[in-house]
């Protein structure tokens, strides 16, 4: 009798795993969903940056128009950019197109001063760009840019 119960009962456990292995699998839902962005290099422009301008109001009314950007969230990371000569900075823009990025940072002070020209490109990642710090608070942030030889 205690033998029987105990075939009975694998044989119960056996069951479900046998249906699961006849039925077809349901689609998963992907892991990873990707969004684009905009990633807007800020190039040296045709004007050479003057002196003091590290003291200037221009320089002060592009970090106030910056931020409002953040704080709208249509900009979520934005920076200088060391280690290169020609790019001074990268803003990367939560918009719905890149002609709206384009129209927002040609808004930007030091661009419209002929400072800085804008350099557009279409951006993929994952949501995870999303997600925000505390404002006002800055954290140093590593892009990787491959280039061809």
């Amino acid at each position: 009798m205690k033998h029987t119960l105990i075939l009975i009962a694998l044989f119960c456990l056996c069951l479900p795993v046998a249906a699961q292995q006849h039925e077809p699998q349901a689609e998963k839902p992907p892991e990873h969903k990707l969004v684009q962005f905009q990633l807007a290099l800020l190039k040296r422009g045709p004007k050479p940056v003057p002196r003091g301008f590290q003291s200037s109001p221009l320089r002060q009314q592009h970090f106030a128009y910056i931020q409002s950007l953040m704080e709208t969230g249509k900009v979520i990371i934005a920076g200088p950019l060391t280690g290169d000569a020609e790019v001074a900075g990268v803003l990367i823009f939560n918009t719905k197109s890149g002609d709206e990025a384009r129209n927002l940072i040609n808004e930007d002070p030091l661009v419209r001063a002929g400072f800085f020209t804008p350099e557009l490109h279409p951006w993929w990642s994952e949501e995870v760009m999303k997600k925000t710090t505390t404002p006002g608070k800055t954290m140093t942030v590593y892009l990787a840019f491959l280039v061809r030889g």
